[in-house]
């Protein structure tokens, strides 16, 4: 199942803020809260909490929402990917660094896998 939050928001040059966002997500935030609790072992909600938490810059919050998706569905290329994005925000880039190869190690045997196949 798939969740949309619209939020009228506009980016700033990112190069300069790449998660400066305006004042409307804050608002964001509460729906996404809401549908963790009502679904807890939803991982695309907590996916979306963990987006939503980096967009307002609240990095450390981020990480805990992906890495709580993360526990949900493992190997989630989309997943792993918004993690990395937080922990870069949170300069834990040995971890984000650490998961990227392991996300490249899971593409390179997909590769692997499908040239066997056919």
């Amino acid at each position: 199942m798939a969740i949309s939050v619209s939020v009228a928001m506009q980016r700033t040059d990112s190069r300069h803020a790449p998660h400066r966002l305006t004042p409307a997500l804050p608002a964001a935030l509460l729906p996404c809260c809401r549908q963790t609790a009502a679904k807890p072992d939803d991982a695309e909600a907590w996916r979306v909490l963990g987006e939503a938490r980096l967009l307002s810059t609240d990095a450390q919050e981020s990480v805990a929402a992906y890495e709580k998706a993360l526990a949900l569905r493992p190997n989630d290329q989309t997943i792993i990917s918004g993690l990395v994005d937080a922990y870069v925000a949170n300069s834990q880039q040995a971890k984000a660094v650490s998961y990227l190869t392991g996300l490249r190690d899971q593409i390179i045997a997909k590769g692997a896998a499908a040239a066997a196949a056919g």
